[in-house]
């Protein structure tokens, strides 16, 4: 549990077949944990401008102003740009902008894995994805298909192997923190 705690927290530091084996074992999970990723970082903002910036938070960051400086921050988180608060003298540390390095990667990342998913296409796609969803386990692929279980062991470590090639070929070799 520890290293999963390790992988979501600092995705953006593992390299990218870690990435691709904790997108693959989390799938099922994945936009909840962007949620969660994108909350977190509300909260480390707001945080941040009570902590540093009290005056200037209380003077302008009003309800209509908050809402609004939070509208603006998540349209950029679901755009992809990068932001900031220079033009009112207020800089966000760098823990907070590696924070949302690490939430933008993991969006990213979870589209190109979804994408590669859908291109695998049929039947495969459908199992694949029913499987890491936990619709289903080996037993039922078993079951199902009416082969043995060490069988749809197989097959499912075969698809898993061919969406991991076509998946992490698009992902970042390494990702900067400065």
């Amino acid at each position: 549990m520890r290293r999963a705690k390790d992988i979501s927290s600092n995705y953006f530091e593992a390299d990218k077949s870690a990435r691709f084996n904790y997108l693959y074992d989390h799938f099922y999970n994945w936009e909840r944990l962007l949620e969660c990723q994108e909350a977190s970082f509300f909260y480390l903002i707001e945080s941040m401008m009570i902590r540093y910036y009290w005056d200037e938070y209380c003077q302008k960051y009003n309800e209509k102003n908050r809402d609004a400086t939070l509208a603006y921050i998540k349209k950029c988180m679901e755009n992809g740009e990068t932001f900031d608060f220079a033009e009112d003298g207020i800089f966000l540390p760098d823990d907070i902008m590696l924070y949302y390095k690490n939430y933008f990667l993991m969006k990213l990342e979870y589209q190109i894995f979804n994408n590669s998913l859908a291109s695998m296409g049929g039947d495969d796609e459908k199992l694949l994805r029913r499987y890491i969803s936990g619709e289903i386990t080996l037993w039922d692929i078993a079951d199902e298909k009416k082969i043995s279980y060490e069988t749809a062991k197989g097959r499912i470590r075969d698809l898993k192997k061919e969406l991991k090639e076509q998946t992490i070929v698009f992902f970042a070799d390494e990702v900067k923190t400065s």
